[in-house]
């Protein structure tokens, strides 16, 4: 009879010392896990809405720009790059107008002149008519809000 040779390294000490290793690399990272959670909490500042004057100045320095192109610009002859830029244009004062902090009173004011940014988005790649439509809303809802031009201005 042959004797067998036991071999330190055999596959049940291999196995051992993989669980073992494996079993210590847990136990560490969950130790580092607890120790790395952050002991302060994070502040939050209470935000208040502005005033009513503040969000109208705002607005109105947000909405000149627009509102001085879309005057320049004869409605007959508008060529496709200047569709694409006036769209451009309406999408970034959209996008500042949407980033705005709006106090109750004036919520109706701008959720109006935001959607009109969108019709305009939508008009200056339509027909004619379509341009001729949202400038006419343009138009009644400067006339409703009389704040949206600075008074300064020569819109």
């Amino acid at each position: 009879m042959k004797q067998k040779k036991n071999y330190l390294l055999n596959e049940f000490t291999i196995v051992g010392v993989f669980v073992a290793a494996t079993f210590i690399g847990l136990l560490i990272g969950l130790i580092l896990a607890i120790k790395a959670r952050p002991s302060a909490e994070l502040i939050t500042l209470p935000t208040t809405a502005p005033t009513v004057i503040e969000y109208r100045t705002e607005a109105q320095a947000v909405l000149e720009p627009f509102l001085l192109q879309i005057k320049s610009i004869p409605a007959d002859t508008l060529s496709p790059e200047t569709a694409t830029a006036i769209a451009d244009l309406a999408t970034l004062t959209q996008d500042r107008l949407l980033r705005m902090r709006v106090p109750g009173d004036e919520r109706e004011a701008h959720l109006s002149l935001v959607v009109i940014l969108d019709q305009w988005k939508i008009a200056v790649r339509g027909s004619e008519t379509d341009l001729l439509g949202v400038i006419e809303r343009t138009t009644k809802l400067v006339e409703k809000y009389r704040w949206v031009i600075p008074t300064d201005s020569d819109l």
